[in-house]
């Protein structure tokens, strides 16, 4: 638990943010600490729906992966320049995501960030 003092005006502003926002004050001020703190954004709504699709998606494709990759190791599947461009192409993708995701939470943090800024100013 953390207690916050705020000002009135301070108090007020966060309180509208959070009604336009749809969520209780407690939820956007642990949206806000999880930004702050680098722990990423909170998604709700379609694009929560959308992330965890996707992440979903990645895991099925990390799963082939290395059913694909034990076969390789075991000697059931003989060395194919084509397969590995198309497991590199693959891995390269998954990469994509990675820093898509890095990039959304380094995004969200700074944003947070500028806003406690320009509350203090």
């Amino acid at each position: 638990m953390i207690k916050v003092r705020l000002q009135p005006s301070e108090r007020a502003r966060f309180a509208a943010e959070c009604k336009a926002s749809n969520v209780s004050e407690s939820e956007g001020l642990r949206r806000l600490v999880r930004a702050a703190g680098g722990l990423g954004p909170t998604f709700d709504g379609k694009a929560k729906a959308a992330i965890e699709e996707l992440s979903a998606q990645t895991r099925a494709v990390g799963v082939n992966l290395n059913q694909v990759a034990r076969a390789m190791n075991q000697g059931l599947v003989p060395p194919d320049a084509t397969l590995r461009t198309v497991l590199e192409d693959i891995a390269g993708a998954i990469q994509a995501y990675d820093q898509l995701y890095v990039s959304m939470v380094a995004r969200s943090r700074k944003w947070a960030l500028e806003a406690l800024q320009d509350e203090q100013a």
